[in-house]
């Protein structure tokens, strides 16, 4: 939508068609990384079925954002939890770092005598686990209630 704005010029009659969205408030210093984190942010959620746990996954991992499911594994496994499943149902991208978790969380439970498992039909992050080989290491499930079947 445009609005007709009049700005100060030495041509006083000067006026020009800005969109509406230039004017609104945008956030000044720390607010701005606070807001682009609200942006970037990515949801953990931990459930159990039965001796499994269940690790839901929503948003984006990257370098950003994977230190929060790291923290969530890492709970887990300090926890006594080795058989874990990783949801990425909802997860709309992963780089490397997220790969990084993914490998460090497998290390970590097979140490133990568990197993991490992988729930996704998601075409982009599926892609990025068979570029990297990572569908052969780490079984991949298409739901939940799949991964959870001993």
């Amino acid at each position: 939508m445009l609005e007709k704005r009049s700005y100060p010029s030495q041509d006083d009659e000067r006026q020009t068609l800005l969109p509406v969205e230039m004017f609104k408030a945008r956030p000044a210093g720390n607010e701005i990384s606070q807001s682009l984190e609200e942006e970037a942010a990515v949801l953990v959620r931990t459930t159990a079925s039965g001796t499994r746990r269940i690790i839901e996954v929503e948003g984006e991992i990257d370098a950003h954002t994977a230190p929060q499911l790291k923290s969530a594994i890492a709970a887990l496994v300090d926890q006594g939890n080795f058989e874990l499943v990783a949801d990425l149902e909802q997860v709309t991208f992963m780089d490397s770092t997220g790969l990084g978790v993914l490998v460090g969380a497998l290390k970590r439970v097979r140490e133990k005598g568990g197993d991490l498992r992988i729930v996704c039909t998601r075409r982009a992050i599926l892609r990025v686990l068979e570029i990297t080989g990572l569908d052969k290491v780490i079984p991949l499930y298409s739901a939940v209630s799949e991964a959870t079947e001993s």
